[in-house]
């Protein structure tokens, strides 16, 4: 009878053992994102000769803290091992755990990665990549400024 004890309780070792190796990180979700066009805040400044594109507002799936935002145009990041950001940022601090993004605005607690430079403009109809990290996860997804129709 001791020895019966013994081996159920080693057989439920190996097994717990079996199943932790098996099945750790299932629970971990690949981060998601999707891509919306917005009008533009009303009010918001508009040069000449400048075309008018809508705002990019990026959501993702949870909150996460963001380690790396990123935009390219997709032909350059194609072609080139590195392509020149459009829009780059990296945590100044500690940044704070978000959900969503908009293509040129500031994110709670990052930073441009080059001081002081501000993001390019979009060409309408032309696809560009958001490259995003937060800590070892990381995702992308491809997206095309739309140009605003005309005020009346």
């Amino acid at each position: 009878m001791k020895n019966r004890g013994l081996i159920v309780f080693i057989v439920l070792l190996v097994l717990l053992g079996g199943y932790l190796v098996f099945f750790r990180g299932c629970k971990e979700e690949a981060m998601q994102i999707t891509c919306k066009l917005r009008p533009a805040r009303k009010g918001a400044p508009t040069q000449r000769g400048v075309t008018p594109m809508y705002d990019v507002a990026f959501g993702f799936n949870k909150r996460y803290r963001l380690s790396l935002v990123k935009v390219v145009a997709a032909a350059d990041l194609a072609t080139n091992k590195y392509p020149v950001a459009l829009w780059h940022l990296v945590p100044d601090a500690k940044p704070a755990a978000v959900k969503a993004v908009t293509y040129g605005r500031p994110v709670p607690g990052m930073k441009p990665a080059v001081a002081d430079l501000e993001p390019q403009a979009l060409e309408p109809n032309t696809e560009y990549v958001l490259l995003v990290e937060a800590g070892k996860i990381h995702s992308q997804t491809n997206f095309i400024a739309r140009e605003r129709p005309m005020q009346r």
